[in-house]
């Protein structure tokens, strides 16, 4: 297994492919890191790509591949992104619920996927509760 590392370049080409409606490449691409289980390449593609793509891109690539995990991670991203920027609690749930649901979908049809786990909002870095000590507390 040789070990993977993705470039700044190539995760730039993959979004001006994305912005302009093409995610098949950013979908092998992360196929191959899945393979290779580079997973820190694939996190590192599918949260820089995620947010540039379109969501009726997002929503197609879905359909014609029901059973790849890529678009539903790459959906995901986007859907975090925009649960981050959302200007009511409302909003924020509802693109976080997408989010989650595209996630554990991605952890049903790939339980080892590191990617999904990482992302997902209950079982990934954004689910940690940082809390401060009292003393620590200024």
């Amino acid at each position: 297994m040789r070990m993977v590392t993705v470039s700044s370049i190539e995760i730039d080409a993959y979004s001006v492919a994305a912005m302009r409606g093409d995610v098949l490449p950013t979908c092998i691409r992360l196929a191959q890191t899945r393979e290779e289980k580079a997973w820190h390449d694939r996190l590192e593609i599918v949260l820089s790509v995620g947010p540039a793509c379109p969501r009726d891109v997002l929503d197609r690539a879905c359909k014609l591949m029901p059973h790849a995990t890529e678009p539903l991670l790459l959906r995901a991203a986007a859907s975090l992104r925009r649960a981050a920027m959302a200007k009511s609690e409302t909003q924020h749930d509802t693109h976080e619920e997408n989010a989650r649901a595209d996630l554990e979908r991605v952890m049903r049809l790939d339980p080892s996927d590191a990617a999904a786990r990482a992302l997902h909002p209950h079982h990934g870095v954004s689910s940690a509760r940082m809390s401060v000590a009292p003393s620590a507390r200024l």
